[in-house]
């Protein structure tokens, strides 16, 4: 189940375009995937809980989230 003390965390659209990048980012240097756009997708799609099929992800992009606000581009 997502963690309901960041679930509604409230962010600024511009924090939520840099975490979105930072994310991306952190997706891309991790490796070599055939279509990384499909995977992505699929592996963020929502299961009945709130979690995505790959749990992994929404840590990541809390940690994404978590960068952006450290790095004050937010």
């Amino acid at each position: 189940m997502i963690d309901a003390k960041r679930a509604d965390e409230t962010i600024r659209v511009d924090t939520a375009f840099e975490t979105m990048r930072a994310f991306l980012r952190a997706f891309w240097e991790r490796g070599d995937i055939d279509d990384p756009v499909r995977w992505l997708l699929s592996s963020t799609e929502p299961t009945a809980n709130g979690m995505p099929i790959d749990r992994a992800q929404w840590q990541d992009f809390l940690d994404a989230l978590d960068r952006v606000k450290k790095s004050g581009l937010h």
